[in-house]
């Protein structure tokens, strides 16, 4: 009886077939490896051995890719220096976020959260070299984000020279004051009467079970974000270093 040469694909929907009881076993034939000789590539140089030439292929420099012609967004236009104006924006926004600590002599939430999202993404701007990864990191085309930072620059000003959320006044207080009398909008019954009701300790552990589940799998992206990102800098530092070398050649 001549024997069934399974690939591993097959023998995996055989496998899950016999767990059923679909189909009886199949034989599977054992093929050797092939042995592998130790001489070097045809394609390596005399005295280079063919590890060294695959390493030596791995450290090439990639090509460079096409220019970006078009974001795709009607309006907004490509910008050739993108991550120098992105990064001149970001340092321009925590100067002023700084000046204008300086002079309310204390951090109001608003440019905390400002200098936090800010420093965040100037750090990310100055690891990556590339557009492509800044854009992926920041969530958004190069133009987008330099769109964004525009505008949250005009809100930082508006907020701490006209808005100034953190002044209290006066009138606004009285204001507050006559709408919480009782002649005014719903009493304390009706509003713990319309209060969603706490979940059951059944709904309870559900809820942080998925919590759970998320941050497990956040910290999984995060993780695997931080492997490629850390294998790409291996690689630019090795293009680098074989640049140099071939100068030095």
């Amino acid at each position: 009886m001549q024997r069934a040469l399974l690939t591993p694909a097959r023998r995996a929907i055989c496998r899950s077939f016999q767990s059923i009881a679909v189909l009886p076993s199949l034989p599977v034939a054992v093929v050797p490896l092939r042995s592998f000789s130790t001489r070097p590539a045809p394609w390596t140089q005399p005295g280079q051995s063919s590890s060294s030439s695959a390493a030596a292929a791995r450290i090439q420099p990639q090509p460079p890719k096409p220019a970006k012609t078009t974001t795709n967004i009607a309006g907004l236009d490509v910008v050739p220096n993108g991550r120098d104006v992105f990064i001149g924006l970001l340092k321009e926004k925590l100067a002023a976020i700084e000046e204008y600590n300086k002079q309310l002599g204390f951090e109001p939430e608003f440019n905390k959260y400002m200098r936090t999202v800010t420093q965040w993404r100037l750090n990310i701007a100055e690891e990556e070299e590339e557009v492509e990864y800044i854009e992926q990191r920041c969530w958004g085309q190069i133009e987008e984000l330099i769109q964004y930072e525009e505008k949250e620059l005009d809100i930082l000003v508006a907020m701490n020279e006209e808005d100034k959320p953190w002044e209290v006044d006066e009138s606004e207080v009285r204001e507050f004051e006559e709408l919480r009398s009782p002649d005014f909008g719903e009493s304390e019954e009706d509003m713990l009467r319309g209060r969603p009701k706490d979940p059951t300790p059944e709904e309870q552990a559900e809820i942080d079970k998925f919590w759970e589940e998320m941050d497990a799998e956040i910290r999984q992206d995060q993780e695997r974000e931080k492997k490629e990102r850390e294998a790409r800098w291996a690689r630019r530092r090795a293009e680098k270093e074989a640049a140099v070398a071939a100068q030095q050649a």
